[in-house]
């Protein structure tokens, strides 16, 4: 959801993000080659979703100012974990923080509100359209 978001304010601009995640993968356990990672240091902006949601970039080798994660205001659900399984990863748990903040439109406002301004800080010129296209988000959420 968070590439969905970055294109919806971005639009009328330039600037097309780009989603590195193939289709078909889950963000929680694809990694990208080492090939990918080294051609992100010539991004402009790498978006991350938050909660650990893509656990690559703990170990992955990127300038920090460059990664940004909409968490501000996000209030986290704690998992306490338990082992199950499902699909063909076989038995885990899940602890840490819950990541599928998209069920509660509340949370993902605070997320796109986040991502609005860290994008308006990264491209001045294009804040009163980011301005306008969040507003036109927060319209359509009413």
């Amino acid at each position: 959801p968070i590439d969905y978001f970055a294109d919806r304010l971005l639009s009328g601009t330039s600037i097309k993000p780009t989603l590195l995640l193939p289709s078909g993968e889950s963000p929680s356990d694809w990694s990208p080659s080492p090939a990918v990672i080294a051609g992100l240091a010539s991004a402009d902006l790498i978006i991350s979703h938050g909660a650990d949601f893509e656990p690559w970039l703990k170990t992955a080798t990127l300038p920090k100012r460059k990664v940004f994660s909409p968490e501000a205001g996000i209030q986290w659900i704690e998992l306490a974990g338990g082992t199950h399984s499902h699909g063909s990863g076989g038995e885990h748990s899940h602890v840490g923080k819950d990541p599928y903040i998209w069920s509660d439109p509340l949370q993902v406002s605070s997320q796109v509100s986040s991502l609005a301004g860290r994008l308006s800080f990264q491209f001045p010129q294009h804040k009163e359209l980011l301005e306008k296209n969040l507003g036109e988000y927060y319209t359509r959420c009413e």
